[in-house]
């Protein structure tokens, strides 16, 4: 595991949106939305250990470096591209505002880039928390299929930043055979 910071601060927010997030030196925000949505405790569990997953992974730091490496490829090209429209008659302006449009899509990729597949590892990194801290993994499960029915979403797009919810639930259930069956081990990482 890339393990990043294991020292949490936790953060509860009045946003009545079912919403949470893992920020930069071990932040992590619930939004009062969650308990709201939340049938049970196991699922509100699900969701504080989702995001302790995220920074254990270290998701947030590659987070920001996928994004500055993104908005810098972006500068770079529409900054080019800004530079050679105003061929002949160069226009600083042009050329600046081709940058700053190329680096915020660039970041906005690059931080894109990697995401689904980190929320897929902190779902993983989740269920082995849960099954450690011997919390019902099938009660927890619940808050996905609500996740899943709010967002009405059935296949994962490109530009998604998590798994739609029968993709998400699929990986779910596979996590939680696996880690039952590994008595709760992570496994083997390729190196």
């Amino acid at each position: 595991m890339n393990v990043g910071v294991c020292e949490w601060k936790f953060r509860a927010m009045k946003d009545r949106s079912m919403n949470a997030g893992a920020g930069p030196n071990g932040l992590i925000v619930i939004n009062r939305g969650i308990v709201e949505y939340a049938a049970n405790e196991e699922e509100v569990c699900l969701v504080i250990a989702h995001e302790i997953g995220h920074q254990a992974a270290n998701h947030v730091a590659a987070g920001q470096r996928n994004k500055a490496v993104g908005a810098l490829i972006g500068a770079v090209l529409l900054g080019a591209l800004g530079a050679a429209a105003s061929y002949g008659s160069y226009n600083p302006d042009l050329t600046r505002t081709a940058m700053e449009s190329g680096a915020d899509i660039g970041g906005a990729i690059g931080r894109l880039s990697f995401s689904k597949e980190q929320e897929r590892e902190a779902d993983y990194l989740a269920a082995v928390i849960l099954y450690r801290s011997d919390v019902d993994l099938d009660k927890a499960r619940g808050f996905l299929v609500t996740m899943a029915r709010a967002s009405g979403r059935k296949e994962t797009g490109m530009l998604d930043t998590h798994p739609a919810g029968p993709e998400r639930l699929a990986g779910w259930d596979r996590a939680v055979a696996e880690i039952r069956a590994s008595n709760g081990q992570l496994p083997q990482r390729a190196s």
